[in-house]
């Protein structure tokens, strides 16, 4: 885990290498099923996590009832080395499609106003459902 700009997180991927690559075909969309989301918080209070929870769930529910957003809070070590706090929503389809959005705070040190929690979550799921309304099979940042 870690946030901008001092970071301190590690990713480690590992993948076989296939042989051959298949193209995939998408062209049924089908209608949004659940939505599900990650609210993380690192090296600030752990409540700044459910502040976020909560304010994108005010506005996803007023679409949709199976609406689920885990909370996750680290300190410390595991914290990274800045603090920030952040949301990611997917959104999934009757056929298996997926489309997200990711919004995180104001790094430490920047400038303008610090990032509110609650206009975090807020956005986050405005963000979702302008790429639900947009369409496609895809969402636009991996188009």
């Amino acid at each position: 885990r870690g946030a901008a700009p001092g970071g301190g997180g590690e990713v480690v991927f590992t993948c076989p290498n296939p042989r051959k690559l298949r193209p995939v075909k998408i062209t049924d969309f089908g209608k949004i099923k659940r939505i599900r989301g990650w609210a993380f918080a690192t090296r600030v209070s752990p409540q700044t996590a459910n502040r976020v929870v909560e304010s994108a769930r005010g506005v996803l529910n007023r679409c949709l009832t199976d609406v689920y957003i885990y909370s996750d809070h680290r300190k410390g070590p595991q914290g990274g080395k800045s603090p920030g706090f952040g949301l990611t929503l997917v959104a999934e389809t009757t056929t298996g499609m997926m489309l997200g959005s990711e919004v995180v705070s104001r790094p430490q040190g920047s400038e303008g106003n610090p990032t509110v929690p609650e206009d975090l979550g807020r956005g986050a799921a405005k963000l979702l459902l302008e790429e639900i309304y947009r369409g496609g099979c895809v969402d636009s940042v991996n188009q």
